[in-house]
C-alpha cells in the first residue's frame, strides 16, 4: 500500500472512529436524560463518560443483531451456490447458520439475566424494535447503492430522504424505549442507570432537613442514589407525590453503597 493509500485509510478510520463515538455519545445523552427526567433531575452536570458509556449500551445489541445477521445472510448464499442435495439446503444449512445466532442469544441472556427485572419479554420488545430498524435502514442503503437505471419507486435517491427520516425517528424511539426499560436495570458498575442504594454519614450539623435517621446505626435510612455531582447527590423521594430530593455534598459526611440482596 502506497504512503497516500496508508494515510487515506487512516484518514478513514479516524472519520469513522469520531463519527462512532459521536453518534454513541449522543444516544447516549439522550437515554440519561430520558432516565433522570422520570424524576425531573437535569442531567447537564453529569460526567461526559456517562453519556459515551450509556450510548455504548445502546447501540451495542443492534450493532451485534446486525453483524450476525449479515454473516448468516453471506454464508447461506455462499453455501447455496455449491452443489449439495435439496435436505442439506432445506436442513443443514440453516442449521449451521443459525449457531451464531443461538450464541448471541445465549450470550446476551446469561449477561442480560443477571439484571434484577430483566425478562424474556423486554428481550423480545428489544427484538422487535431491531426488526423495525432494520427495514429502513436496509431500504436506505439499498436506495444509496442503487444505480440510475434500476431504480424504482420504493429504491433510489429519491426515496434516500424518506428512509433515513424514519430510521432516525426509530432510532429516537428505541432509545427512548432502551432509557425506560432496559438502562435502569444495568448496574451503576457496568456503567448503567441502576440506582443504588445507600445511607447518608450525619455531617457536623447532623443530616439534611428531609432525611431521615435511623436510630439505630446513627446514620440516614437507606435511600435509592439516581446519581450523583461534584455538588450533589440526588436519590429517589420515598415520599408520595416528590420524584427527587437533592442533597448538597458540604451537608453530608459521606454516604456509604449498600449490598444488593441477591434474590435466589
Amino acid at each position: 500500500m502506497s504512503d497516500h493509500g496508508e494515510q487515506s485509510y487512516a484518514n478513514w478510520v479516524l472519520r469513522f472512529a469520531g463519527a462512532s463515538i459521536a453518534i454513541a455519545y449522543s444516544l447516549g445523552f439522550l437515554v440519561v436524560a430520558r432516565h433522570l427526567s422520570r424524576y425531573e433531575v437535569s442531567t447537564f452536570s453529569l460526567l461526559q463518560t456517562q453519556y459515551l458509556v450509556a450510548g455504548i449500551w445502546t447501540v451495542t445489541p443492534p450493532i451485534l443483531f446486525a453483524v450476525v445477521q449479515r454473516t448468516m445472510e453471506r454464508f447461506r448464499d455462499t453455501a447455496s451456490r455449491f452443489p449439495i442435495s435439496t435436505w442439506r439446503q432445506l436442513f443443514v444449512i440453516p442449521a449451521v447458520t443459525g449457531i451464531p445466532f443461538g450464541l448471541l442469544i445465549g450470550t446476551l441472556s446469561q449477561l442480560l439475566g443477571g439484571f434484577e427485572g430483566f425478562s424474556w419479554k423486554l428481550f423480545a420488545r428489544m427484538w422487535f424494535f431491531y426488526l423495525l430498524l432494520s427495514i429502513p435502514a436496509d431500504l436506505a442503503w439499498m436506495s444509496w447503492k442503487s444505480a440510475k437505471e434500476s431504480e424504482r419507486w420504493y429504491v433510489g435517491r429519491h426515496a434516500l430522504p424518506l428512509y433515513l427520516t424514519v430510521l432516525c425517528l426509530g432510532i429516537l424511539a428505541y432509545a427512548s424505549n432502551f432509557a425506560t426499560m432496559v438502562y435502569p436495570l444495568i448496574p451503576y458498575s457496568l456503567g448503567g442507570g441502576k440506582p443504588r442504594t445507600i445511607v447518608f454519614i450525619p455531617g457536623k450539623d447532623g443530616l439534611p432537613v428531609g432525611i431521615a435517621r435511623d436510630n439505630v446505626t446513627g446514620r440516614s435510612t437507606s435511600y435509592k442514589l439516581l446519581t450523583e455531582t461534584d455538588k450533589s447527590y440526588v436519590v429517589i423521594s420515598p415520599t408520595p407525590n416528590e420524584e427527587s430530593i437533592e442533597i448538597g455534598r458540604d451537608t453530608v459526611h459521606g454516604i456509604v453503597v449498600l449490598k444488593e440482596s441477591v434474590t435466589p
